[in-house]
Formats: C-alpha cells, structure tokens, sequence
C-alpha cells in the first residue's frame, strides 16, 4: 500500500533512538550526556541527530534537629 506522497508504507514509520550516561564527578555533581536519533519522514526527510552534553549540580536540603 502506498500513501498520496508514492513512498511504499515503510517507509514512513517513525524511529526514535535514545541513550544517555551519566558521569558522577562527585556526590553533589554530574556531567550528563544525552543522544537522541529520530527519523519521522512525515516532518522531514532526513535523520536528525541530537547531542547533549549538561552539568547538574545538586544540594539536599535537611531540617535542623
């Protein structure tokens, strides 16, 4: 089956890869990298690729005793 655009069926499926690690540096900070494919043919054509590279910091919060 063929869709109005002439593209076979299969070729219109939608792809999402995603991966993501994670580097402690210490207990209160990270380097995060974030990889993300995606193939939707009926927005646009070509692969897209995303890379991400984030630093978190964290702070915890106790009430006094």
């Amino acid at each position: 089956s063929s869709r109005q655009d002439g593209r076979p069926l299969h070729e219109l499926f939608e792809l999402e890869v995603n991966a993501k690690l994670r580097f402690r540096l210490v207990r209160w900070a990270s380097i995060d990298y974030n990889f993300r494919l995606i193939r939707a043919p009926l927005i646009v054509d070509e692969i897209q690729l995303q890379n991400d590279v984030v630093l978190n910091f964290s702070y915890t919060l106790t009430p006094n005793k």
